[in-house]
């Protein structure tokens, strides 16, 4: 280990000792502060240190502060610190505007309560973050992740309780995050939220897991690097893979993603096997596949969002376009079923792309599809479900099955700033959507009051 002494040396020998094998004069429960290499002006009684990965990380008592001047650390970093829900230890940067800057992974193993803020992890051979092998109650915010193999990785049977926020992820050669096969509890979701996820190779947010909360995230410019990619992705292997289930996607702005390869670059999608899973109040535009699809999955909420001006891979083929697309992949699998799609504003900007698509193999199950608030600005198709299509908005219900489809122009406040919020509906649709149990705030924090139009990922008072 290497060690700085800017007192004398025998004092802080001496409490580096005492840390280490947990003697009574600081005792388990006494918190204690560790600087790493310059921290300037520097804490009383700290423990002075010079390299991050030297922290004596199993022997820090719940509440310890570990402060990491600037400049470069190599890694990996191994944190198994365990705080608790009173006393949680903090990791972060001494100064916010001087952070340090790691060239290799920090791995959480067995850690629980440990907040990691305002670090830079940049080109890691692995992950920048990897959590796994029981940790739990992580919170990892403020954090930049860049230029590595990938972001963010929860796997390798980690725990539940993570708060992923307010992180920039970039730049990475796979995902931004990823979920593997690590199911969080319905009671104690780990929310990924406020995040800005961007330029990734593979998905943005990839959710091989259930029970997630995923919100007030951006995510866009990912999937470049292959194919079958989305901004945010629910996914299970197979039908017997227990992951993909229960999540909730919410608020978030999914937008420019890619996918010149294969057959996606969808702003969300709910993929094969993932069932009952919430997706409400997001705004998607402009990605090269679908604003939102549900394939292959059942019993999952799509309720409230906006989607505009998607599709946009000019050399994909036009089977199963749409703003929204609800399909199967083919009908000896035929799951799509029991979903509610409602409340949402679709525009198409695309002649030959229908507002809201659903594949002829999933027409005849039972879905709710509807009302929605369909548009298409080229003049072509508002819906097609099945063989039948139609332009009409008066053929809107008898299409859709349901009451209270609307087909008429849509306008926004400002759609050149949707992520200022410019997609809010300019005027009072002539429709007011469905009320549904449950039907929290819009994506601005506006309620559902009665009168309100209840379209789209915000809703629209009365008289405007």
């Amino acid at each position: 280990m290497h060690f700085r002494f800017t007192t004398t040396i025998r004092p802080v020998f001496m409490a580096i000792a005492l840390l280490l094998s947990g003697a009574a004069s600081y005792g388990q429960s006494t918190p204690v502060t560790v600087a790493v290499g310059p921290v300037n002006p520097m804490p009383a009684g700290a423990i002075q240190i010079s390299r991050l990965m030297d922290v004596p990380w199993s022997n820090l008592p719940p509440g310890s502060v570990v402060l990491v001047g600037p400049g470069n650390q190599p890694g990996p970093i191994t944190i198994t610190s365990q705080g608790t829900a009173a006393q949680p230890i903090t990791v972060r940067a001494a100064l916010a505007t001087q952070p340090p800057i790691i060239g290799s992974a920090i791995d959480f193993q067995g850690a629980a309560y440990v907040k990691l803020k305002n670090m830079v992890v940049d080109g890691s051979p692995w992950a920048s973050v990897v959590v796994r092998r029981g940790s739990h109650h992580l919170t990892i915010d403020h954090n930049t992740l860049r230029n590595s193999d990938q972001g963010l990785s929860i796997s390798d049977g980690a725990g539940t309780g993570h708060q992923i926020t307010n992180n920039l992820i970039e730049g990475h050669r796979t995902g931004g995050i990823g979920i593997g096969l690590v199911n969080a509890s319905p009671t104690d979701r780990t929310r990924i939220a406020g995040n800005l996820i961007r330029n990734n190779g593979h998905h943005g947010i990839e959710l091989n897991a259930s029970n997630y909360l995923v919100e007030y995230n951006t995510t866009t410019g990912n999937g470049m690097a292959i194919g079958g990619t989305s901004g945010i992705h629910i996914y299970a292997k197979d039908a017997a893979e227990n992951s993909g289930d229960d999540n909730i996607i919410r608020f978030n702005f999914s937008y420019a993603n890619h996918d010149r390869i294969a057959y996606d670059g969808n702003g969300i999608q709910i993929d094969q096997w993932c069932d009952r899973n919430v997706v409400e109040n997001n705004v998607v535009w402009g990605n090269d596949g679908a604003g939102i699809i549900v394939f292959d999955a059942s019993d999952n909420r799509v309720v409230g969002n906006t989607a505009i001006g998607n599709m946009r891979d000019p050399k994909r083929g036009l089977w199963g376009a749409g703003e929204l697309i609800v399909s199967t992949f083919s009908p000896a699998v035929d799951r799509t079923r029991n979903n509610l799609i409602a409340n949402n504003v679709l525009v198409s900007t695309r002649a030959d792309v229908p507002a809201l698509f659903v594949d002829a193999a999933t027409n005849d199950n039972p879905n709710t599809i509807g009302p929605n608030f369909m548009s298409n600005r080229q003049g072509g198709w508002l819906l097609q479900r099945g063989t039948g299509m139609t332009r009409v908005a008066a053929e809107l219900d008898a299409l859709a099955g349901t009451t209270g489809n609307l087909g008429t122009a849509v306008s926004f406040m400002d759609e050149a700033n949707p992520l200022g919020h410019g997609m809010r509906l300019q005027h009072t649709p002539p429709g007011l959507g469905v009320r549904l149990p449950g039907m929290h705030r819009d994506m601005m924090g506006g309620a559902p009051l009665k009168g309100y139009s209840l379209f789209g990922a915000y809703y629209t008072a009365p008289g405007l």
